[in-house]
């Protein structure tokens, strides 16, 4: 079994990721939990399939820094985000399936979420670790303003373009970044967009630098609606760290930016469904005055505990509502919660 069959099964099995370490040996990743396969493939099969995906730029990247990133669409399997990277010097692999028609209530993305892309403008912030949905969750956000918002070009700015959305209702224009790339850097694309007649940007992955975060503050004071994904937890803590990377002698202007375009940060999680597949847990901090007051005053490290007052909602009670639900498992649950301290 060659590589690409063995992602064709991944796909059809609703697996989220697959891996091939320097043994050759095959694990998968499904109800995000990772378990070993009986199957193996040949140092041959993956060099021969890493040769098809990449251009002359990711040879290149691969051969310098021992690792390259591209997203590849096959026929009859979708668009794959793949990673090669050497490790003991013998070549591996990290596939990550991409799923683009996402159904909003079947993953659990909350309504309160999805309406915030009716807001004309501000900063959305979507929070969490790795594999926690982040993506996945900005994605159903920009599809629901394609297929049921206003007309509006949205810009997207990442690495490598995961999500392609068929224009409907938006124009919908990827950025991707990185050497011989769409932009150089982060905030190089930024500047682009606003020389585009753009109205929403939509970060893959924000960086915590300071020219991005200036970048993002000039984006809010144009008046744009700013959506990103960034890592960090609790979901309040995005703010902060946004703030930090602001250069000192910018930060005081910045945060009176930040303050007046808040418009939430939504922490997410995906758990194991009970119905098979995953579904998302979420926490979430809506800009309301008395936490716009926080952020203006500087004092972020009091938003934490602000998720417990409605209309905000902690991750602790989103885990008990899917509970109480039946959309997980009381083991599940546990694991959950002993993972957010609670």
């Amino acid at each position: 079994m060659d590589v690409l069959e063995r992602i064709a099964i991944a796909r059809k099995e609703q697996v989220s990721d697959v891996h091939v370490d320097a043994a050759g040996r095959v694990s998968v990743r499904s109800q995000n939990a990772l378990a070993f396969t009986d199957e193996t493939v040949t140092p041959a099969e993956v060099e021969a399939f890493v040769e098809k995906i990449l251009d002359d730029t990711s040879r290149g990247e691969l051969a310098r820094a021992g690792a390259t990133l591209v997203v590849r669409a096959f026929a009859e399997i979708g668009r794959v985000r793949v990673q090669p990277y050497l490790s003991a010097g013998v070549l591996c692999l990290h596939a990550r399936l991409l799923y683009e028609n996402i159904d909003p209530d079947a993953l659990g993305i909350p309504a309160d979420i999805l309406e915030l892309a009716e807001a004309e403008s501000g900063l959305l912030l979507i929070t969490g670790p790795q594999r926690a949905g982040k993506s996945t969750t900005s994605a159903a956000i920009v599809q629901a303003m394609n297929r049921f918002g206003i007309s509006r070009h949205i810009v997207t700015i990442d690495e490598r373009t995961e999500y392609v959305h068929e224009p409907d209702r938006c124009l919908i224009t990827p950025i991707e970044v990185g050497p011989q790339r769409d932009a150089p850097t982060h905030a190089a694309a930024v500047r682009a967009a606003l020389a585009r007649d753009t109205q929403v940007i939509v970060f893959g992955e924000m960086r915590f630098e300071p020219e991005t975060a200036k970048a993002v503050v000039a984006a809010l004071q144009a008046g744009l609606l700013v959506i990103a994904n960034c890592h960090a937890t609790p979901a309040p803590s995005g703010i902060e760290r946004l703030l930090d990377a602001v250069p000192i002698a910018d930060r005081e202007q910045a945060r009176s930016i930040v303050a007046h375009d808040f418009l939430a940060a939504a922490g997410v999680r995906l758990l194991p469904s009970t119905t098979g597949g995953v579904v998302l847990a979420t926490e979430l901090l809506m800009g309301a005055p008395n936490v716009t007051q926080t952020i203006r005053d500087g004092d972020t490290f009091l938003l934490a505990p602000m998720l417990d007052n409605p209309p905000n909602r902690s991750l602790h009670t989103s885990i008990e509502e899917l509970l109480l639900d039946h959309r997980i498992d009381q083991s599940d649950a546990r694991r959950a919660l002993s993972r957010v301290g609670t």
